[in-house]
């Protein structure tokens, strides 16, 4: 979540590295100008450019949205995820998710990042015992229920109960839950082969 929060300080940091050609070409031509006392207006023009191009050229308006945005997710996602990290596999017929103990890996988290990305392309082995499974029939039984509750609405105060109590349970499934056709593994090992 941390690399989350981060984002918009990386994105100002590229935004300056990437002019990093016109301020050097600046440099020079304020260094060439430097010698010439009657190109003092064309030396302010430049050294107020290149004051310009040593900041971020992100407006500061979008970066604000964009750190409130991230470091809002990043909660919702850390109170998810429970400072977790989730492995997920997609197979043919379903997905098989399983949570790591970050304390349990081998190596530091970071390390595994770089190693095999957040997304990899290397196939894993996974051993565990299943905790989770939930089949396609579970999804339309939950649709009919939802259709009765809506019909037996009571009072506004038990009304306004039941959404939020749905609404967070809705938010907390999105991380616990496992979605139709996916089964959930507590891990005993990952190899990369056996």
């Amino acid at each position: 979540m941390k690399s989350m929060e981060s984002l918009v300080d990386i994105q100002e940091a590229i935004s300056v590295i990437s002019v990093n050609d016109e301020r050097e070409e600046l440099i020079a031509e304020i260094l060439e100008l430097s010698d010439n006392p009657s190109k003092r207006g064309r030396l302010g023009q430049l050294k107020i450019e290149l004051d310009k191009l040593s900041k971020s050229q992100v407006p500061k308006e979008k970066a604000a949205n964009d750190r409130l945005h991230y470091r809002n997710t990043s909660a919702v996602l850390e109170h998810g995820f429970k400072r977790r990290l989730d492995l997920s596999m997609d197979m043919k017929d379903c997905r098989v998710d399983a949570d790591l103990k970050r304390d349990c890996l081998k190596d530091p988290e970071d390390f595994v990042f770089k190693t095999y990305s957040r997304v990899s392309e290397v196939e894993l082995v996974l051993l565990g015992m299943v905790t989770q499974c939930r089949p396609y029939q579970e999804q339309e039984e939950e649709q009919e229920e939802e259709e009765e509750e809506e019909e037996d609405a009571g009072g506004k105060l038990s009304e306004m109960i039941r959404h939020t109590t749905a609404a967070l349970q809705s938010l907390e499934a999105h991380f616990h839950r496992p979605a139709v056709n996916q089964i959930i593994v507590h891990p005993i090992a990952v190899y990369l082969e056996l």
